[in-house]
């Protein structure tokens, strides 16, 4: 599983398992998100674009399976 702390206004953290091809989402607000079926390239081009709640928003929020951990 790959961690990484992330520089945006909404998202503080992710944790992304190519295994099981999962995301987890942690936002500043304390709420956490499993996301499923995730390519390995969506999530290099979350960590690659320099607006990432905007990527969040547009590529991955509501278009994948998701379940709210916290």
């Amino acid at each position: 599983m790959e961690v990484q702390n992330v520089n945006s206004e909404n998202i503080s953290k992710t944790m992304y398992d190519e295994a099981s091809s999962t995301l987890e989402v942690l936002l500043h607000n304390g709420n956490s998100f499993l996301y499923s079926n995730i390519a390995c390239e969506i999530y290099e081009s979350f960590l690659g674009s320099y607006f990432k709640d905007d990527f969040y928003r547009n590529q991955i929020e509501g278009l994948f399976t998701c379940f709210q951990i916290r």
